[in-house]
């Protein structure tokens, strides 16, 4: 039995065309042996079997179409639902599989709750980079090391490069009950309660999965109404972890994950507050709408003065290091002069004053 005989794909999707989608499975549509293919309309305006009428897709996939759109969290839940086989990949329908990923996967058995891998980035004019830290292939066993791990930017928050046990992403349903509606930090949501509840993770340095960076995929936010909107949904991706991990963690797990998961916040905060709502000094945070959510309205005077401490050190960084140069510069004038006592000026290197 090969790895693709275990594993369901699972691809979710609104809106999608059905070249988006033969695209994405094109490499995996030609294999002897592939995995099985769960596709979820998540509300689609034209249901996707129609989309994909002709296509050799509905040969080879489920399609099952949910009554509205709730958002890629609960539909990813729900293909979670209707997959059979022991591990479960994501895919994006506007990205790429490659079929000889799974070839790769056959070289050692899967074993662990979690296995990672690495992705590559398309980029618009078709340059293909890997995306994220190269890792040793490596395994880490015990919940407070995995979580700590991820939390602490070790690997992708992104869910398309990993594999996760399907029995781990089923408790997971049960500990969340009902799911809410997400448009953003969904990936942060279920990796941080997956990697909270995982026993064993093991990273393996292959690439398989193609992300495609669209030319109208901005990091920055404009208007007042979509930073509120990414604002409720971080608000709401930290309640269900926090939620989760009191009702989920053992005791002696608990308090170590939850602080954790606080500093992993403050960076989310941060991130929102400069690089997406571009508030690139403590006044402009300050100056943040008054209506934002509670957990991120009361941070704005924290997240001030940790960016005016922020850009107070890179001023001394900066400092410190023209200092260095000079004194980099006076060194060599002295290493010079003493080995040109004669006071022999033909070679001397250009003074620390330039």
């Amino acid at each position: 039995m090969g790895a693709q005989d275990r594993i369901s794909l699972i691809v979710c999707a609104y809106n999608a065309g059905r070249d988006d989608i033969e695209r994405l499975l094109d490499g995996v549509l030609a294999l002897d042996a592939r995995p099985e293919i769960v596709l979820i309309d998540d509300g689609s305006d034209v249901p996707l079997s129609e989309v994909l009428q002709g296509s050799a897709v509905p040969d080879h996939a489920r399609v099952h179409r949910l009554g509205t759109n709730g958002g890629l969290f609960a539909a990813r839940a729900a293909g979670v639902a209707l997959a059979t086989r022991d591990y479960v990949q994501f895919a994006d329908a506007d990205d790429v599989v490659e079929g000889g990923f799974y070839a790769a996967l056959d070289a050692a058995p899967l074993e662990t709750d979690i296995v990672g891998f690495r992705a590559l980035t398309v980029h618009a004019d078709g340059t293909v980079v890997p995306r994220g830290e190269p890792h040793p292939p490596h395994r880490l066993d015990g919940a407070p090391a995995i979580l700590g791990a991820f939390l602490d930017f070790r690997y992708l928050f992104s869910v398309w490069n990993k594999l996760y046990r399907r029995d781990l992403l089923e408790r997971q349903r049960a500990a969340i009950g009902s799911y809410p509606r997400l448009n953003h930090y969904e990936d942060l949501a279920l990796n941080a309660l997956a990697f909270g509840m995982a026993d064993s993770f093991e990273h393996r340095e292959i690439a398989g999965y193609r992300y495609v960076q669209h030319p109208d995929q901005m990091t920055a936010i404009t208007g007042a109404s979509a930073l509120r909107e990414m604002a409720g949904d971080l608000q709401t991706a930290y309640d269900l972890i926090e939620r989760v991990f009191h009702d989920s963690l053992p005791e002696e797990e608990r308090a170590a994950a939850l602080r954790n998961l606080a500093a992993r916040e403050v960076q989310s905060v941060m991130r929102l507050f400069t690089e997406i709502a571009g508030a690139d000094t403590p006044d402009a945070i300050l100056a943040l709408p008054d209506d934002l959510p509670p957990r991120l309205a009361t941070r704005r005077g924290f997240g001030a003065a940790l960016l005016g401490e922020r850009q107070a050190m890179n001023t001394l960084r900066d400092r410190l290091s023209d200092h260095r140069d000079r004194i980099d510069r006076l060194n060599a004038v002295m290493a010079h002069l003493r080995n040109h006592p004669t006071g022999d000026t033909a070679s001397r290197p250009q003074s620390a004053e330039g």
